[in-house]
Parts: C-alpha cells; structure tokens; sequence
C-alpha cells in the first residue's frame, strides 16, 4: 500500500502531478517538513502545487 502525504483535507495526487507543499514564514521551504523544527510563533502555510 502507498502512503500519500496528506494534511487535513489536501492530498497529494502523483498520477495527476500535485504535490504538497509548505511555507514556513512566508517562504517555500526546502526541506521536508519531518526536518523542520518550529519555534513559538513562526508561520506554517500548507498548499497544493503541480508540477
């Protein structure tokens, strides 16, 4: 079984070449999100992108 990313209601459909992505104050990150520590206060914005 495959296991999309998905979080809340956004889920990534590969066949149809949308992925998730997110900003973390404002800016693309570029990283995964696992990798990604958060600190108080900081903005994290989760959205569908095709590619």
């Amino acid at each position: 079984m495959d296991l999309l990313p998905s979080v809340g209601s956004l889920n990534q459909n590969v066949k149809k070449s949308i992925y998730l992505m997110f900003d973390l104050n404002g800016k693309k990150s570029t990283v995964g999100a696992g990798s990604v520590r958060l600190v108080n206060g900081e903005k994290v914005r989760f959205y569908l992108e095709k590619y």
